[in-house]
């Protein structure tokens, strides 16, 4: 008879335990590699979301980082961009990109725009009339900020009326809302007979009168009144302020 030959047993594999559950799910080296990846984007479009206001850039510095920068097309593999200014309009411009080697193109501001307003100019004016200058303030700062030639007189004065309108329609409502609160705090026995009611603003004057009456003294003038800013002697525009 032949010897018996010795019968080694297969190794068995562990598939876990099946009685229990993995708090974290058990993770392959690839899926691994491909969550970061997934992080490490997250993470630069939130730190890009904290990146806003405006920033005073050299043009030179920006050519140069555009020529860094490849063609987006897929066609165009080797393009390299440069940038050309179409337009200006005070401190805000408007850019395009072009590819040198195919038809790519593309157009930005460096300003956001509300309401087809450039939003730099408008700030930039009322920055001037909050310390009490005016275009030539603004033309000079320029010129020491190597910024380009500022907005022209008249298109000074047209972001002025515009600030101005804004600031009115901002003041009447301020005074309405004050009215109504005033009159909603009013006690009940004010209804009855012709009582009296004071409302002292800046302690500069106090007003008496009955309600109907109060009501029409905050909409009258003697409540909102014009300033003239500092600075300016002849020609400036006039902002509202309020008394308070």
């Amino acid at each position: 008879m032949g010897k018996c030959r010795s019968y080694r047993p297969r190794k068995r594999k562990f598939h876990g335990n099946q009685n229990t559950k993995n708090k974290e799910e058990i993770m392959t080296a690839s899926s691994l590699k491909l969550q970061q990846c997934n992080q490490v984007n997250n993470d630069e479009i939130n730190i890009s979301k904290h990146l806003t206001g405006n920033r005073l850039i050299d043009l030179e510095i920006l050519i140069g980082i555009f020529a860094l920068l490849c063609c987006p097309t897929k066609k165009c593999t080797a393009g390299i961009l440069y940038l050309v200014e179409d337009s200006r309009f005070g401190l805000s411009s408007n850019f395009t990109l072009h590819c040198k080697n195919c038809s790519f193109i593309s157009a930005f501001c460096t300003s956001k725009k509300l309401d087809k307003m450039n939003e730099l100019n408008p700030r930039f004016v009322y920055g001037l009339r909050l310390i009490g200058r005016g275009v030539s303030a603004g033309r000079k700062l320029c010129v020491v900020l190597n910024l380009p030639p500022f907005l022209s007189k008249l298109a000074f004065r047209q972001q002025e009326k515009k600030l101005l309108s804004a600031a009115t329609s901002i003041g009447e409502k301020i005074m309405n809302d004050a009215a109504k609160e005033l009159l909603s705090d009013l006690p009940n026995s004010l209804n009855s007979s012709k009582s009296t009611s004071s409302l002292s603003i800046s302690g500069l004057k106090v007003f008496r009168a009955d309600e109907d009456q109060l009501v029409k003294q905050i909409k009258t003038d003697s409540l909102f009144h014009e300033i003239d800013f500092p600075g300016e002697s002849s020609g400036g525009a006039r902002l509202p302020t309020c008394p308070w």
